[in-house]
């Protein structure tokens, strides 16, 4: 009927007694840390595909009479004459839009699918040892894409991706890099503020693993 009785919890099934009181959502604050580091964890994520979109459009259009070999430049050493980096000085728009349709919005996406899904996967968990296994398998599956591309492309082909960049030839002043780094300070605080309200929301108010749970359980469990 929703009231806690004492009576029936004094002689409670042992085992099922220490379920109860090591769930993850029965202790909300360390709950609430762990489900913060991993939306941080996808919050770079996030950051990380939208500076890949800004890298794309702040790169010059390519002239109309240029070609795609063009777009890269080959960077030599000086001593050795060997190849440094490719630098992308250039894009035409398909290659943009490939990149940015492709890459950047899917990395998006499946960031913040993972972080809806990983933040429901840890409020589930069971007991205090699980939800630090839990969170380290979380960082093992969005680490799978590295893993297969270390695993199965070729050496060669692995180097020539790591060793291509895009250029920025545009160097920023000292007011606009001044500018842009109080604008970045403040996003990185109100991140901070976003993602501790929504830990704290999500498993006291909008987990759905126990639904309208009161977290009256937690004062009632001896330590």
């Amino acid at each position: 009927d929703g009231n806690f009785r004492e009576d029936v919890w004094a002689t409670y099934d042992l085992d099922k007694y220490a379920a109860l009181c090591n769930m993850a959502v029965s202790k909300l604050y360390f709950s609430c840390g762990i489900v913060f580091l991993w939306t941080a964890r996808m919050i770079s994520e996030v950051k990380s595909s939208f500076h890949l979109i800004s890298d794309l459009y702040n790169v010059p259009q390519l002239p109309a009479s240029a070609t795609a070999r063009d777009m890269v430049y080959q960077v030599l050493n000086e001593e050795t004459n060997e190849v440094e980096c490719f630098e992308i000085l250039a894009m035409n728009r398909m290659v943009r839009i490939l990149l940015t349709l492709l890459v950047a919005l899917p990395k998006v996406a499946v960031a913040f699918i993972l972080m809806f899904i990983g933040c429901r996967w840890l409020a589930a968990t069971q007991s205090f040892a699980d939800l630090i296994l839990n969170a380290l398998a979380l960082e093992f599956v969005i680490g799978i894409d590295e893993l297969m591309f270390e695993a199965f492309t070729p050496a060669h082909i692995g180097r020539f991706i790591e060793q291509t960049k895009i250029a920025h030839p545009k160097q920023a002043t000292a007011e606009g890099f001044e500018h842009e780094s109080t604008t970045s300070l403040v996003l990185n605080a109100l991140a901070i503020v976003l993602n501790l309200g929504w830990s704290y929301m999500y498993l006291n108010n909008w987990q759905q693993v126990l639904p309208n749970f009161p977290h009256d359980i937690r004062e009632h469990c001896r330590d």
